[in-house]
């Protein structure tokens, strides 16, 4: 992978949202020694959905866990009517770090998964991603986000977009 670069992460706007008052407070901590200065944190999922009318983050870092359905939230930034910004990048962080959450998690739109616990480095490697390698997003009849490739792969036949034919 290319070297990320360092940025300058004072001016950006951030919602953080955890359940667990000391996860919050030590990943707020180490948000702003990252530089940033406007962190807005909370626990509920419906003060998440106000805050991001009310203050349009340019981006979200929630945690995800079966029983706290982030995907609620994820799913209304990026399909609701009244949603400010449907492509504001949201990160998720989780403990349930298996093949299915991860896959789970891409399929509602997040743009990047970080597995718990935080590393303060890889944090601030996914937030300097959000800037310096920002995926175009893709909408169809089941899915809006980032898109969810990865890497091109071969392909020939029928179903080959037009714009990625090879020539003959």
């Amino acid at each position: 992978m290319a070297e990320i670069p360092a940025y300058n992460l004072e001016n950006l706007d951030v919602l953080y949202v955890e359940r667990f008052p000391h996860i919050r407070s030590m990943v707020r901590s180490v948000l702003s020694e990252l530089g940033i200065r406007r962190i807005r944190d909370t626990a509920s999922l419906d003060e998440a959905h106000n805050m991001i009318i009310d203050h349009a983050p340019d981006f979200i870092i929630t945690d995800w866990a079966p029983d706290f359905d982030a995907m609620l939230l994820v799913d209304w930034v990026r399909r609701g009517s009244d949603s400010p910004n449907r492509f504001t990048p949201i990160i998720v962080t989780s403990a349930y770090t298996e093949r299915e959450n991860v896959g789970l998690a891409r399929d509602h739109g997040i743009t990047k998964f970080i597995a718990k616990p935080l590393a303060p480095g890889t944090l601030y490697k996914r937030i300097c991603m959000l800037i310096s390698h920002a995926r175009p997003f893709v909408e169809c009849q089941v899915y809006f986000g980032p898109d969810r490739r990865r890497r091109m792969m071969e392909f020939e036949g029928e179903g080959r977009r037009q714009d990625e034919q090879q020539p003959a």
